[in-house]
């Protein structure tokens, strides 16, 4: 048993290294100028391995994704808040600022993937982003801080769509500004609207 859980660890460990080294290639040189063999020497592993672990570079993409929403999702966990406006602010502030790390160039690479192959994984409104700001609506609603006529799970996707589309405003301005304050800026004024 004690073996199966070691190797089930090391497989772990190889694919987070793999999906890191990936990752920072990415952002580094751009994904169409990256090789799975650069991946490969860079992490130490055989091509063999790198295709146990993904089908191709371009799935590395939505794993990302989902690395962004669980590290999202860890640091908005044991934070308290104002109100549910500050909520929702804070979780676009800790996403658009994880985007400006990664960098335009990159960024801009995951939409071409996204347009390239169909993949909707960040259209999920299971994502965590999605459900987060969708309960803090409801919460809003009910102690009276929002409108009582908001659909919250209608208003969760406007909000990623408005902050979609400033990310994509972004990558074409080539990183020209801060994708944190303008979409903050942005949200802000919607979420008045939204205020009782």
């Amino acid at each position: 048993m004690k073996e199966t859980t070691s190797r089930k660890q090391q497989a772990m460990e190889t694919r987070i290294k793999i999906l890191e080294i990936a990752l920072d290639l990415f952002k580094e040189k751009g994904m169409n100028a990256v090789k799975i063999t650069d991946i490969c020497q860079a992490a130490g592993v055989s091509v063999g391995a790198f295709y146990h672990h993904f089908p191709s570079k371009e799935s590395i993409i939505e794993r990302g994704y989902q690395s962004i929403d669980a590290y999202i999702e860890e640091n908005m966990k044991n934070r308290t808040f104002a109100d549910c406006q500050e909520k929702i602010l804070t979780l676009f502030k800790e996403a658009n600022f994880f985007m400006e790390e990664l960098g335009w160039k990159f960024i801009g690479d995951v939409y071409k993937y996204t347009l390239s192959t169909g993949n909707k994984y960040t259209l999920s409104t299971k994502r965590f982003p999605y459900r987060f700001i969708e309960q803090s609506l409801e919460e809003g609603i009910s102690s009276g801080e929002f409108h009582k006529d908001i659909k919250p799970a209608q208003a969760a996707e406007f909000l990623m769509k408005l902050v979609r589309g400033i990310t994509f405003d972004w990558c074409i301005c080539e990183g020209s500004y801060s994708l944190v304050e303008e979409a903050g800026k942005t949200i802000e004024i919607i979420l008045r609207d939204y205020m009782a």
